[in-house]
């Protein structure tokens, strides 16, 4: 259960595309709207039992449900100016529900001198959605480099009222079949069958609409293991997944469907200590959603975007004391086409370089055992930072610091230095007015019980 009361705030603003012009402190809502109220409730169980000795059977059910309400003043244009942002009010009513129970049944057998690991699955989910917003015209504005806060209240804007409901029902049944052929050689291959019926009902329209979607999607993959310390993998597989909620006119959205491949190397080095894994990998989807380039804080579903490029990732136990945890990704995502966004943009927040490194040392003896200490270096390449737009998030490296102490067998007690430099950089964004900065340095604390 997680009970959440803040003051909505988008982020900063880039006028003209210039980050950097105002602080990252800065907020450009109205301290008066209040906060935000946004609740979470969870309720998860796990059932396990051996049929035999051959055959488990596993029952998985997760309930999920919130409810989001208040009022916020957000950013929506920068004028000619390049000082004056121009402002709208908006109060949200959301409630959800999302409930999903899955039935295994898991089993190792053999056919000749193959040995197979059989799952047989199904899925059922049912997920609810309850949006209720009203919105302003334009008219609050504020000065970016000298807030006045207190503007008056305008009045909402009923020809932009959103009421809407949503009502998805998904079925799955999954097969999957991981095959151990010789010592060298292993396979999997499988399907899944999903069906999906969404009801979407616009309250002031006065209009409801349906759709039924279903498709079987197939999965196949094969692992070679040249020499004990090496092995070669790949693997192709179809996805398909429904699109939730609206566009700006209130039409649904048509499901994500997609193609991967992928084939690579996986190494163990150091007499098993150091696992590395050199993957790479082409992925095209259609009917992705994307913001709205149009009408801002709406998704638009894009015909076909691409992503391909390479993935590393490396962990193990270097020594009893230094362990380290590390990755890089290069990956070229862009649109390959579409009827609003132009083919070869790039995909929003994306960065065609990532990786990540952390280490840590634990002391074995002596009066500081069981501590441990560590470092993380964290990198992200630029980014696109708004739809079919050349605004982009510049690059950036965070460091991170961590110390655990194990008290007892059950007691640890933990600290993060989280971006211990203080470094000034933008997560992510969803156009030039709305753009969230990074956290700055922060510590936290924690202290764990195992029971």
């Amino acid at each position: 259960m997680v009970r959440n009361r803040q003051t909505f705030d988008r982020g900063v603003v880039a006028p003209g595309g210039d980050l950097g012009k105002v602080s990252r402190s800065a907020f450009y809502g109205e301290p008066s709207d209040g906060p935000i109220s946004n609740d979470n409730e969870t309720l998860q169980a796990e059932l396990e039992h051996d049929l035999n000795e051959v055959w488990t059977l596993r029952l998985a059910s997760h309930y999920k449900q919130g409810r989001m309400d208040g009022y916020a003043t957000e950013a929506a244009e920068v004028a000619a100016d390049g000082r004056t942002l121009t402002r709208n009010l908006r109060y949200r009513d959301y409630d959800w529900q999302d409930a999903i129970t899955q039935l295994e049944l898991r089993g190792r057998f053999d056919t000749g001198s193959i040995e197979h690991h059989l799952l047989i699955g199904t899925e059922y989910e049912r997920y609810a959605l309850s949006e209720f917003m009203l919105r302003s015209n334009n008219l609050r504005t504020i000065d970016l480099y000298y807030p006045v806060y207190g503007a008056p209240r305008p009045a909402f804007n009923p020809a932009r009222t959103v009421d809407r409901n949503e009502l998805v029902h998904s079925r799955a049944l999954n097969l999957q079949d991981q095959m151990r052929f010789t010592d060298k050689l292993f396979g999997v291959n499988g399907a899944r069958y999903d069906h999906y019926e969404q009801r979407l009902d616009n309250e002031v329209a006065g209009r409801r609409t349906e759709q039924t979607h279903e498709k079987v999607t197939p999965r196949v993959g094969v692992l070679y293991q040249l020499i004990p310390e090496v092995g070669l993998f790949a693997n192709a597989s179809q996805s398909f997944k429904p699109n939730n909620g609206a566009d700006f006119s209130g039409g649904t959205f048509d499901p994500e469907e997609g193609v991967g491949y992928e084939a690579g190397v996986k190494l163990d080095l150091f007499d098993g200590r150091l696992g590395l894994t050199a993957a790479a990998f082409h992925l095209t989807k259609e009917n992705v959603l994307a913001s709205d380039p149009a009408n801002s804080g709406f998704q638009i579903a894009a015909g076909e975007v691409r992503s391909r490029g390479i993935d590393l990732q490396l962990a193990g136990q270097l020594t009893d004391a230094i362990r380290v945890i590390g990755g890089y990704a290069y990956v070229d995502a862009e649109v390959t086409r579409d009827n609003t966004l132009a083919s070869g943009s790039r995909l929003l927040n994306v960065p065609r370089h990532s990786g990540s490194l952390l280490t840590t040392y634990e002391f074995l003896d002596g009066d500081l055992s069981g501590l441990s200490l560590g470092g993380a270096v964290n990198y992200v390449g630029d980014r696109a930072g708004q739809a079919d737009s050349n605004f982009e998030l510049p690059s950036y490296t965070t460091v991170d610091l961590l110390a655990r102490y194990k008290a007892t067998q059950k007691l640890t007690l933990g600290m993060n230095l989280n971006n211990a430099f203080d470094r000034t950089y933008y997560e992510r964004s969803y156009s030039n007015v709305w753009v969230m900065p990074g956290e700055p340095r922060n510590l936290s604390v924690s202290l764990s019980v195992e029971l």
